[in-house]
């Protein structure tokens, strides 16, 4: 999904944006994952989790997964693997600070 804001703003002006797409994605987001969200500022009540398409990937400066993308998705550049961070699902607010810490690591890289 694409954050009504977007969180990359709060750590770069730049006009990168950020979005979130799952291999596998649930129905909805587990309960204490759309709190954590919701208390972090971004509006998810409208939307559901999407599947990763290949649009997605195609129009992608830089991609970062959670787990191993499946073959289709393979592109000539890396894939950033972040399997180590804990799951949002077992604790947000661990799991969130882990994230933000990474992408101030990517946004620092491409300034």
């Amino acid at each position: 999904f694409v954050p009504k804001r977007n969180i990359l703003h709060e750590y770069s002006p730049s006009p990168i944006q950020s979005i979130l797409r799952g291999t596998n994605p649930d129905e909805s987001y587990p309960e204490n994952v759309a709190a954590g969200l919701q208390s972090d500022g971004l509006k998810i009540s409208e939307q559901k989790p999407q599947k990763l398409s290949q649009t997605d990937v195609a129009n992608a400066v830089r991609i970062v997964a959670f787990c191993q993308l499946p073959a289709e998705f393979a592109r000539e550049f890396t894939v950033e693997n972040w399997s180590n961070v804990p799951p949002v699902s077992e604790n947000y607010d661990k799991s969130r600070d882990e994230i933000l810490k990474r992408i101030k690591r990517i946004l620092a890289d491409v300034q």
